[in-house]
């Protein structure tokens, strides 16, 4: 569902009422509105009237089982009992992802709008206005781009959400059970990358692969815009929707740019599958008192992974899904 045009016809209205509001489709009970101070808000119909304190921050409000008379045009109102949640910042980037999280958690049929439910959205919405965007957010955008040009490549967008870590903090992008993959790119020539000595020295008994990518810039590409929006639609309606969006945070993606732009031809045919254990890296572990060892190493000449072992461990992560 698009919400843009109800804000655009809420939007001109005269603000002379409360609360302003619109039907969504296929959505019964819920409505779409605009409050006094065109902040956007959405209402739920509350079932029964049970008491829950209402919580507000900054950027964001949530209000359980209150009366609102909303109007919904010049001759039709509806007063009845809501639980409503509100942004409260008037910043387009802010509203535009409250809009599209709200949209997501609307179109999963099997989520049930209850107080707890709404709370635990509520939270996760607060801990997204959090993010800050990375100091090195260009090379956070390659990285991402590289992520979500594997995951659209290797089976879908949501073959790949369960198993996606978007945590800055995480050792490896994609993990199930023992198993874990990390995605790396450069641009340069050479097949050289960046490591933690903890994603080359890691558990003798996981199953890791790195996947390096070669990317080319290119002005008529596959831009990251463009991958975000058909993860969008991809994602729209699971639970893992939000994983997406705290990595469009994290790297400080408007609406307006497109980011980085490379060749998707290319991006296919350079890309090489390795073992963990033949990536060139130092023998033991870390000595006591020393951590986070950061190296590149040089892959040109590491031997690769045969099509039959790519095979059988894109297999271990699960069946195809649409794209």
């Amino acid at each position: 569902m698009s919400f843009q045009n109800s804000l655009n016809e809420l939007n001109k209205e005269q603000p002379k009422h409360a609360f302003r509001a619109r039907k969504i489709p296929d959505c019964e009970g819920v409505l779409l509105g605009l409050d006094s101070e065109n902040c956007v808000c959405f209402f739920i119909k509350a079932l029964e009237r049970t008491f829950s304190p209402s919580i507000k921050t900054d950027k964001l409000q949530i209000d359980f089982s209150k009366e609102y008379m909303l109007y919904i045009s010049s001759d039709q109102s509806e007063r009845g009992i809501f639980h409503s949640i509100k942004c409260l910042s008037n910043d387009r980037e802010e509203v535009q992802i409250f809009t599209r999280v709200m949209d997501s958690i609307l179109s999963d049929s099997s989520m049930k709008l209850t107080i707890d439910s709404l709370n635990t959205t509520f939270f996760s919405l607060v801990n997204l206005f959090k993010i800050k965007p990375s100091q090195d957010f260009k090379k956070e955008r390659q990285g991402l781009w590289g992520e979500l040009f594997f995951m659209k490549n290797n089976g879908g967008f949501l073959k790949w959400a369960e198993k996606w870590h978007t945590e800055s903090t995480r050792t490896f992008d994609f993990s199930v059970d023992n198993k874990r993959i990390d995605i790396k790119s450069t641009v340069r020539p050479e097949r050289i990358h960046d490591f933690s000595h903890k994603q080359l020295f890691s558990i003798a008994s996981d199953e890791i692969a790195i996947v390096s990518l070669i990317l080319q810039e290119d002005d008529v590409g596959k831009s990251l815009k463009s991958l975000i929006e058909e993860a969008i639609v991809s994602l729209r309606g699971t639970p893992y929707y939000l994983r997406l969006e705290r990595s469009v945070m994290e790297v400080a993606m408007n609406g307006s740019d497109e980011g980085p732009k490379y060749n998707e031809a290319e991006a296919t045919k350079n890309m090489a599958w390795f073992h963990v254990k033949n990536i060139p890296r130092f023998k033991s572990p870390e000595p006591e008192g020393v951590s986070g060892t950061r190296y590149r190493s040089d892959l040109t000449n590491t031997p690769r992974m045969s099509n039959e072992e790519i095979d059988l461990l894109l297999d271990s992560f699960g069946k195809i899904s649409e794209s």
